[in-house]
């Protein structure tokens, strides 16, 4: 059986962990921003990223696990957003 201090370090670790994946992505959303160039971005990946939040996030909304349903969430606040920022500057690869 798991303690309620077991679960409580493991949300901690998987909180942890949700923003380590999640703020890896803010450079290129910063770099975009600032040079307002997509250069080899495609919008596929992230097309197949978003689809892959949305499908964990109805699965983390089901198990009503906070860490899958924040950390997805935030992933697919910056998917979209990068999915915008790659077909407004894609006229200037």
């Amino acid at each position: 059986m798991s303690s309620p201090l077991n679960f409580m370090i493991f949300t901690i670790i998987g909180f942890v962990g949700m923003l380590a994946m999640n703020f890896s992505a803010l450079p290129q959303l910063f770099k975009i921003i600032k040079t307002k160039k997509v250069g080899d971005m495609t919008i596929f990946r992230e097309l197949l990223l978003l689809i892959g939040c949305l499908l964990y996030l109805t699965y983390g909304i089901y198990r009503k696990d906070p860490v899958i349903i924040t950390s997805n969430i935030w992933a697919c606040s910056m998917f979209i957003t990068l999915i915008y920022l790659i077909k407004k500057y894609a006229h200037k690869r």
